[in-house]
């Protein structure tokens, strides 16, 4: 229990001796050709790792999509590219922060969880104190793309990052720390549109602001469900120390929760369509898409098995991100002015 957890600033014992499983260099990948002293910060942000990535960036998409859609005159081709590429970048800082102050929370306990023990912090090889510099680097570059943005876009950016210095801590409290993190990463939804153009709380047609409301919610529905598959990768371990979350709540009845959630989705995202008539040319992708994507993924996944929990993990983020995505981005160049720039 957590009486139990040593010091976040100390390595546990067994780390300063040999053990059977003991971390050993990334042998090939991405992280195998950088410098030895780098990798432990490459870690960090999980650079191997790069569906997390998607789980920022897709909703910046969405965001960027929805406001097109709405505006008067949708942005150019080549304006919405770049936008797109800036959120790419952007997501990588804000990951990479993310998950660095998540390991700096999580060290005592990460060196009681089997797949989390060789993380670089709870095995010593970076120490809580470079590990916060190095969250405040990150959030430092992050901050240099967010001010390329509209001023409006920080509106949104503050409490999205606040969620997501508030999510490591939500595990101790409740059983449900995927809101926290559903509603952080939905956010990224309304920093895209802002950044489009459109303050998607401010919106004289009614229909509109009930299809944003609804494609928010379709956001925080979506990493729900994704991360309560991940989260039963750690069942044993996290019921053993005492952490909360869908996992040690539902166990075996997950699956029953997570066909309720994806229905739920489901039916969010046909609103986006019927509120701005949006015809089957995003019905059919979106709705049919994502619905047969995680009726799939609900299906074959073996919530006792970690390895099938990581796979459909990681997979479902980009194929749900690219059902959700494809119905916007295809009307949008249905509506969009003619030419690239």
């Amino acid at each position: 229990m957590a009486t139990d957890v040593p010091s976040i600033l100390e390595p546990s014992k067994t780390q300063q001796t040999l053990e059977p499983d003991a971390y050993q260099s990334p042998k090939e990948g991405l992280l195998s050709y950088l410098p030895k002293r780098v990798v432990p910060y490459a870690e960090l942000m999980r650079l191997e790792r790069p569906a997390g990535y998607f789980t920022f960036y897709f909703p910046h998409l969405y965001g960027t999509l929805y406001a097109a859609l709405r505006l008067s005159s949708p942005p150019p081709f080549a304006q919405m590219i770049r936008l797109n590429l800036l959120f790419v970048v952007g997501s990588v800082f804000l990951r990479g922060a993310a998950c660095t102050w998540n390991d700096i929370i999580d060290a005592p306990y990460d060196r009681q969880v089997a797949r989390c023990r060789h993380r670089a912090i709870a095995r010593g090889a970076v120490t809580p104190v470079a590990g916060f510099g190095f969250t405040l680097v990150q959030t430092m570059l992050g901050l240099a793309l967010l001010a390329r943005l509209p001023p409006l876009c920080g509106l949104y950016a503050f409490p999205l990052a606040l969620l997501m210095a508030i999510y490591p801590f939500a595990k101790r409290f409740t059983d449900y720390p995927q809101i926290v993190l559903g509603f952080s990463l939905a956010l990224g939804q309304q920093v895209g549109a802002a950044a489009v153009g459109l303050d998607p709380l401010v919106d004289s047609n009614p229909r509109a602001l009930y299809a944003m409301v609804s494609l928010y919610v379709s956001n925080v529905l979506c990493a729900i469900i994704v991360d309560a598959v991940y989260s039963h990768q750690d069942l044993q371990d996290d019921m053993e120390l005492g952490l909360k979350s869908i996992a040690t709540a539902w166990q075996d009845l997950t699956k029953p929760l997570l066909w309720l959630l994806a229905l739920s989705q489901v039916l969010v995202l046909a609103a986006v369509g019927v509120l701005l008539d949006l015809g089957w040319g995003y019905l059919s992708p979106t709705v049919l898409g994502t619905a047969f994507v995680l009726g799939t993924m609900i299906r074959k996944v073996k919530l006792d098995e970690p390895a099938s929990c990581g796979w459909w993990f990681r997979n479902s983020i980009y194929l749900t991100g690219l059902t959700q995505a494809s119905g916007l981005f295809m009307t949008y160049l249905a509506r969009r002015p003619a030419g690239f720039s």
